[in-house]
């Protein structure tokens, strides 16, 4: 068989025909609506040892026979998409033991529950991982504990909002690689961590509808930041005079904290104003100098533009 590649995108199946024979280095099955297969007509010595690419998104697979099946894979594979599947309850540790290639998983919008493993400890390699949408409890600096256990972390995207983690903030030292965050959407305490300061690549930080207390730090050194919201937390304080330093930003919002009333003129370089709301809105380039009078009452921002 020609392993150069096999598409299975919105084939219909009959029940008698084992999904999993025969897939190439790149397969792509998303939305195919897969039947169930039956633990036993798997053949674990059929697994592909060729395989790089395999997407089984937007299908309804069996917890009892897709684990054992996965875990048979060679460390060829290095894209793995399992999102918006039916999967359920824990994830097993033998899964991920062997994909020690991997670049980018995707296992949002299941039904996982429970804390990861540290079976997430031998992917490293991964760059970019989604448990979004997912039933996730636990820590989330434990959480951060595992992903660390290779001694120079890739990762450049983690998504883990829409889930039920607790916890403050970890310790973010030797994640400096992150360029996209989001932890939106847990049950996340505490203040931000001194070694917040090393995420200076960030892009996007998506930390709302949390628990979160203090200041929002200096953020001087997030000079690539374009996304930043941390609305719906427990924060105080002003907005620091360093959100002025953030040529590329774009989104912000802080509306629904305890933000101290005052009155903050900030030189927003290269920025302009184009939805003026109550959570500052949305923030476009342009080639104008701006500064932005902000008016805080009641963490409801009355803004104006100033040539």
């Amino acid at each position: 068989m020609d392993h150069a590649q096999v598409d299975m995108t919105m084939v219909r199946f009959q029940p008698f025909q084992p999904w999993n024979r025969g897939l190439g280095i790149e397969t792509g099955t998303g939305s195919s609506s897969l039947p169930s297969v039956i633990s036993s007509s798997i053949s674990f010595k059929n697994s592909s040892k060729t395989l790089t690419q395999l997407h089984l998104f937007g299908n309804h697979l069996p917890n009892s026979s897709i684990y054992p099946w996965l875990s048979n894979f060679s460390s060829n594979l290095v894209d793995l998409d399992l999102s918006s599947n039916n999967l359920q309850g824990a994830i097993p540790d033998y899964v991920f033991s062997n994909m020690t290639s991997l670049l980018h998983l995707d296992l949002g919008y299941n039904q996982i529950v429970g804390p990861l493993t540290k079976s997430f400890g031998n992917l490293c390699s991964l760059k970019t991982l989604s448990l979004a949408f997912n039933n996730l409890t636990g820590n989330l600096p434990q959480i951060f504990s595992y992903l660390s256990g290779c001694s120079k972390p890739t990762l450049e995207t983690l998504l883990l909002n829409d889930n039920f983690l607790s916890g403050s903030l970890p310790d973010f030292t030797i994640f400096s690689s992150l360029r996209e965050l989001k932890v939106q959407r847990n049950k996340l305490n505490g203040s931000f961590p001194k070694s917040f300061r090393h995420l200076s690549h960030l892009t996007i930080l998506s930390l709302e509808s949390n628990n979160l207390v203090g200041s929002i730090p200096d953020l001087t050194v997030f000079v690539s930041l374009k996304e930043l919201s941390v609305y719906d937390n427990l924060l105080n304080g002003n907005l620091p005079k360093s959100l002025g330093k953030l040529s590329k930003l774009e989104d912000l919002d802080v509306s629904s904290n305890f933000l101290k009333a005052a009155t903050t003129k900030i030189k927003m370089s290269s920025l302009v104003m184009e939805d003026i709301h109550c959570h500052i809105g949305s923030i476009a380039r342009s080639n104008n100098h701006r500064d932005l009078l902000t008016d805080w009452k009641h963490s409801m921002f009355s803004l104006a533009l100033y040539h």
